[in-house]
């Protein structure tokens, strides 16, 4: 990343003069921020004599502001809970997974749906993590099953 670069913009251009560090020739970049996806961009020309641009556009990075509003709208009831738990998402979930408190996946749940009924009739008493992965987002909730 260049200094000053700001990762929360959807559109940036990165000009760093890195092209002096590196022979001239054709290259790849991959571009990384946080836990997010990188993003590639293939066939880089760099050459001796000048700065070399290139304009990635990051349309599903995100800032902060976004992954917390997510977490508070991600509803889960009743909690504790006893035999069903319903959660409500925002948007299609990748993936459902509940954990018991040593880290072991006790529940995994692929549904493509907005509302979910998880069955945790079977599961002992105690406190669970529930993590619910989104396309480049994820959340984490604390569960009680009594």
């Amino acid at each position: 990343m260049c200094p000053g670069e700001n990762i929360f913009r959807s559109s940036i251009e990165v000009s760093c003069n890195y092209h002096r560090y590196l022979h001239a020739g054709v290259y790849s970049i991959t571009y990384r921020a946080g836990n997010y996806e990188p993003v590639v961009i293939d066939n880089v020309v760099v050459g001796n004599d000048s700065t070399t641009i290139v304009n990635v556009q990051l349309d599903s990075l995100v800032g902060i502001e976004d992954d917390e509003k997510l977490q508070n709208e991600v509803h889960i009831y009743p909690n504790p809970v006893k035999d069903v738990l319903n959660v409500l998402l925002p948007q299609m979930a990748r993936e459902v997974i509940l954990t018991n408190a040593t880290g072991q996946i006790v529940l995994r749940s692929i549904s493509g749906e907005r509302e979910i009924q998880l069955d945790i009739s079977n599961l002992q008493s105690g406190i669970y993590l529930m993590q619910i992965d989104f396309d480049h987002h994820q959340v984490s909730k604390k569960i009680i099953i009594f």
